[in-house]
């Protein structure tokens, strides 16, 4: 209206009359500024599927939950998941130093862990047998015991492993280029 844009249509309703009769004011809540992160803007698009951004006081443009595919957001998300996993080995180092995180393990993980370690050297890569652990081995190791899986904010083991399997899901879905939005 007059030069600015005073709201939206949906596709869906366009099927007869002028966009103006099928006209959407913005929500002030649904809409984000340009400085809104990363975390902000996927945590809103979760509450809603759409959100406008704007740009000099004006609405600029907009975020569908499907731009969360969009390659600079799964890097990002990537890379928290990289971040997670790295604390979570420092984490086992610092409660169970000097190895003895191997006696949490089944006995059958920890050699296919080392079977890993092994096959690696011979390629010569320096690597320590905590960097042939899966994810779920660490996070294992650290929600056995109820005081750590309390610090971590788990009431359960089992809220922990789901937890940790939806991480593990994301992380696969990302590093295999799948479908992430849904």
């Amino acid at each position: 209206k007059q030069g600015h844009v005073a709201g939206f249509v949906k596709r869906a309703e366009l099927l007869e009359g002028s966009c103006l009769e099928h006209l959407h004011c913005f929500e002030p809540e649904a809409v984000v500024p340009p400085t809104a992160s990363y975390q902000e803007v996927v945590e809103a698009l979760d509450e809603s599927g759409l959100w406008f951004v704007t740009f000099l006081g004006e609405i600029a443009g907009v975020i569908q939950r499907r731009d969360i595919a969009k390659p600079s957001v799964r890097m990002w998300l990537f890379g928290l998941i990289t971040i997670s996993e790295m604390i979570i080995s420092d984490m086992v180092e610092r409660f169970f130093p000097q190895g003895s995180w191997q006696a949490q393990l089944s006995e059958d993980r920890l050699e296919k862990a080392k079977a890993l370690l092994a096959e690696r050297q011979r390629k010569g890569q320096e690597l320590q047998l905590m960097d042939c652990l899966y994810l779920a081995d660490k996070a294992r190791i650290l929600t056995k015991d109820q005081s750590i899986r309390e610090d971590l904010g788990f009431e359960s083991r089992k809220e922990a492993k789901k937890a940790i399997s939806q991480l593990e899901s994301l992380r696969n879905s990302l590093a295999h280029a799948h479908d992430i939005v849904a």
